[in-house]
């Protein structure tokens, strides 16, 4: 059993969120309206590994989930908070070294952060979400295609185990997203 740790936003209504909020935040995701972290302060660094991950491990997960790894991204304006990412990725490895750590995405940091974690979780590849349409369709062939060949090089570059996770509301895009993923 996994605990899902937000890493780079926090949700509002997490027990840490007024923790946080007075180091400051770096803006708010408005997809999900969460105050994107401030990695580099190293009091936020310090609630995350200090104080919620002792708090959430004392409850006996098996290991983590750790999400949000998107939001330092190269194509943010917070990608410089990149090697603070890493640092808290890398320390939650060593306080945790027989526990199982799941990376969400983020695969411009699998250069690094590969020797730390477990396997690699990528959402959205057959289907994808419309935030303007607010519903789930069918991932167009060519981006689907470009998806599975990215994944497959890193797999087998990095020797890791990646995880697939789709989205459907309806039973036709099921079936169609299962028909890809099958293959």
């Amino acid at each position: 059993v996994l605990c899902y740790i937000s890493l780079g936003e926090v949700n509002k209504y997490r027990w840490y969120y007024t923790l946080m909020e007075e180091q400051g935040f770096l803006g708010i995701n408005e997809n999900w309206d969460s105050p994107y972290l401030n990695l580099a302060d190293s009091t936020v660094r310090s609630i995350m590994l200090d104080q919620v991950l002792p708090n959430i491990m004392a409850k006996g997960f098996d290991g983590l989930f750790l999400d949000t790894i998107d939001d330092v991204a190269p194509y943010t304006e917070r990608s410089h908070l990149q090697p603070y990412m890493l640092d808290i990725i890398q320390q939650m490895r060593e306080r945790y070294s027989e526990s199982v750590i799941i990376q969400n995405a983020g695969f411009f940091m699998l250069d690094r952060t590969h020797s730390y974690v477990d396997a690699v979780l990528i959402e959205d590849v057959a289907t994808n979400y419309n935030f303007e349409l607010d519903r789930y369709n069918l991932q167009p062939k060519e981006e689907y295609k470009q998806k599975v060949e990215n994944i497959k090089r890193l797999r087998s570059k990095y020797n890791k185990p990646f995880l697939i996770v789709d989205f459907a509301l309806n039973e036709p895009l099921r079936n169609e997203a299962m028909s890809r993923l099958d293959t």
